[in-house]
């Protein structure tokens, strides 16, 4: 067991207001994100002393058309036990000063802990790479830089919105935030990448683990789909985009000719509807909003 003073920073969604971030959210939700980010904490704590504390500032949709509030609140939780003093941190839930308001919001909160002192090791683990959590690292980083901070690349910045609707403005701005995040990445000491190829995507030349997914019994008890003897099933599980080749795969799985073979789809996207009229068209094809 490790005793060092880690910090998660992340997105997830706390325990005792899951539902109601569900019942607020309109359209897709980040249940792959979610789900990575609990894993990962409960890996970290089997492996420290004390538990990590988690600095938490919600992925969510903007307000007003992908979540019905405005303004998200500052609220503590506990995720372990009494002794993990965790916070999630509140902000403006606008488009265009969202990730203004929630990097300035988050500040305090990581200087207080980053300045304060105690005899064990400070690292800070962030999760996704954004701009906002990029600076969050480099500001830390800048008040104490004995902190070792890590980055959890689960999606590369320029893929992270694959959606056809998209316009010049978005684009500037995406590169933009990618030069940003490549001068913030100076001030990160490690990595946890998904693949091995993100390292030579990123030009990583720090110490990196690649953790390709974290597979868990959490949900042996759950049934999405009906078992059937003798049936091969293929799962995607994902953002549905055209770029992603969600629609490839269902044409080529359109040709196999077997009757045995079951294709389930699991997510959302832009190209929800050509997945529902496959499934429709297909009677192998499954298509499951959410993640089962």
């Amino acid at each position: 067991m490790y005793n060092f003073d880690v910090v998660f920073l992340g997105g997830l969604f706390p325990k005792e207001t899951e539902t109601e971030i569900v019942e607020n959210s309109k359209g897709s939700i980040q249940n792959a994100a979610n789900n990575l980010q609990w894993e990962f904490v409960k890996g970290l704590d089997a492996s420290l002393q004390n538990p990590l504390r988690i600095i938490n500032s919600l992925y969510i949709g903007s307000f007003p058309k992908r979540y019905t509030k405005m303004v998200i609140d500052t609220y503590n939780f506990c995720h372990l036990n009494s002794n993990s003093k965790d916070i999630n941190v509140g902000f403006l839930n606008i488009t265009g000063i969202k990730n203004f308001s929630r990097y300035y919001s988050l500040k305090p909160y990581l200087k207080t802990w980053a300045v304060s002192r105690n005899d064990r090791k400070k690292i800070i683990i962030a999760y996704a790479m954004t701009s906002t959590f990029t600076h969050l690292l480099r500001y830390v980083k800048k008040l104490n830089k004995d902190i070792v901070t890590c980055l959890i690349v689960p999606d590369l910045p320029q893929y992270m919105n694959l959606s056809s609707h998209k316009n010049m403005i978005y684009t500037v701005q995406k590169n933009i935030e990618i030069k940003c995040i490549q001068h913030d990445m100076e001030y990160i000491d490690s990595y946890v990448l998904l693949t091995k190829y993100m390292s030579q995507a990123l030009n990583i030349n720090v110490p990196y683990v690649v953790v390709e997914g974290i597979a868990t019994n959490s949900f042996d008890d759950v049934g999405c789909i009906p078992q059937e003897k003798g049936v091969k099933t293929i799962l995607y599980s994902g953002g549905l985009t055209k770029r992603y080749g969600v629609l490839d795969m269902i044409h080529a799985f359109e040709q196999i000719p077997e009757v045995n073979y079951r294709l389930i789809i699991c997510g959302s996207g832009d190209i929800e509807t050509e997945v529902i009229n496959a499934s429709n068209r297909d009677k192998r094809i499954i298509y499951k909003v959410s993640i089962c």
